[in-house]
């Protein structure tokens, strides 16, 4: 949709959170989900999505989601 890779935008959402901190907004991170067992990655920090579930090794992670509130 905005024509710029994956790996971009992550750089930008940063950028985004500082910017909406500025306006007293903020950047909601909806946390990745592992599509196996289930586990919640709710303490991650970073924007990326994470590779492997700790909990059962899978690699079907749904991507964290994010909105600005």
């Amino acid at each position: 949709m905005l024509r710029i890779q994956e790996k971009e935008v992550y750089s930008h959402l940063s950028h985004i959170a500082r910017s909406v901190a500025s306006q007293s907004r903020g950047l909601v991170v909806i946390p990745s989900r592992c599509l196996v067992c289930g586990y919640v990655f709710d303490r991650r920090k970073r924007f990326t999505r994470p590779s492997r579930c700790p909990r059962c090794k899978g690699e079907r992670i749904e991507e964290p989601r994010y909105q600005v509130v």
